[in-house]
């Protein structure tokens, strides 16, 4: 979608209609120019760069000229970065305009800038657009922090608690990370680490129960060594890698509680029958390592029904399989509870009018 500055005219009723009609007409122009090596400017931006902008941000990678009042609307850090006094204060200067450096990455402050021109209109608040590839949505994020751009920060919280919510009707149903054709986020489970990371930086603990219990199931290389995103690699530090291990443990004790339902007896007239298979899915779920998995929260519905399927004399009767699921999951229920305490977030759960999750 081409940036549009319609917000911005609009607006500002201020300006002449003559005026407000150019700077949306205005074409931006893409490339490194001759004029930027002196400065050392990075390659211009093909959709953010206005002649009648009047900053010049220069990020790593990219430099972008835009209108400082747009961005100070929308910022509480860009209005301080970006006011007459502040603009004048800069030592550096291109055909008369401020320039103002960052170390942000360029292409995420571009699409920062492109969303807060677009508005509503932006893909980032499209629920029916295409999956947002995790790797974009933490790097806008980050950036939206710094500068504080906060329907931008309540976006991405919203959709990282599509998969880490605190309402566990919700995790149960929205837990996929295999067809995310419909979901607001193509993302995959090692990158609970760099979730971790995010709930902390924008202010949301909710998000931090679950996307533990989802760390504590990926490859321990994962939790050690970090995930790479393009030339980062994002690393658990000490204290988040030692109650990612310790809540493990925690999991893994929950866990056998709650499939130590299968031993139990369902006190019911068919017992010899019933208990039999029950004892032939309690084999398989050993089998399986199913009692050995941090995974005490996870549905187990879709487990049984695919050992039903794969072995039909390991299904009890009606009665019976109403009764065991019914167990299983209020000791989940249980575990949901304190997930809160394993990983020191309180309250737990969060009330249901201020989840984020769609």
């Amino acid at each position: 979608m081409p940036i549009s500055t319609r917000a911005r005219a609009s607006e500002n009723d201020s300006e002449p209609a003559r005026k407000r009609l150019k700077i949306e007409d205005e074409q931006p122009q893409a490339a490194l120019q001759p004029e930027d090596a002196p400065l050392g400017l990075a390659a211009r931006s093909e959709q953010l760069w206005f002649e009648r902008g009047d900053v010049i941000i220069s990020a790593v990678g990219r430099s972008l000229k835009v209108h400082a009042d747009v961005l100070s609307r929308h910022s509480d850090v860009f209005r301080g970065l970006l006011s007459e006094a502040a603009l004048a204060a800069l030592p550096e200067s291109l055909n008369g305009c401020p320039v103002l450096r960052t170390a942000d990455r360029g292409e995420y402050l571009e699409k920062l800038v492109g969303i807060v021109y677009d508005g509503s209109n932006s893909n980032w608040f499209a629920r029916k657009a295409k999956p947002l590839p995790f790797a974009e949505l933490r790097g806008v994020a980050i950036v939206a922090s710094k500068y504080n751009v906060q329907n931008v920060i309540d976006e991405a919280v919203r959709r990282l608690s599509f998969y880490f919510p605190s309402l566990r009707a919700r995790f149960r149903s929205n837990l996929d990370f295999n067809d995310q054709s419909s979901q607001p986020l193509r993302i995959v489970e090692k990158d609970a680490v760099a979730v971790i990371k995010l709930a902390k930086l924008l202010k949301a603990p909710f998000l931090l129960p679950t996307a533990y219990v989802v760390c504590a199931l990926i490859d321990p290389e994962y939790q050690v060594k970090g995930v790479a995103y393009e030339d980062e690699v994002v690393k658990l530090d000490d204290d988040e890698l030692k109650l990612c291990l310790e809540g493990h443990a925690e999991l893994m004790e929950e866990n056998t509680h709650v499939m130590s339902t299968l031993f139990e007896d369902p006190s019911h007239p068919s017992y010899t029958q019933c208990d039999t298979a029950l004892k032939k899915l309690l084999h398989m779920a050993m089998k399986d390592g199913a009692l050995a998995e941090p995974d005490p929260i996870f549905p187990v519905q879709a487990w049984f029904q695919r050992k039903y399927k794969d072995k039909p004399d390991a299904q009890p009767c009606q009665l019976c399989q109403y009764r065991l699921e019914e167990m299983m999951d209020r000791r989940q229920a249980e575990v949901w509870e304190r997930l809160g305490g394993i990983y020191g977030v309180v309250p737990w759960p969060r009330p249901p009018e201020r989840d984020g999750s769609p």
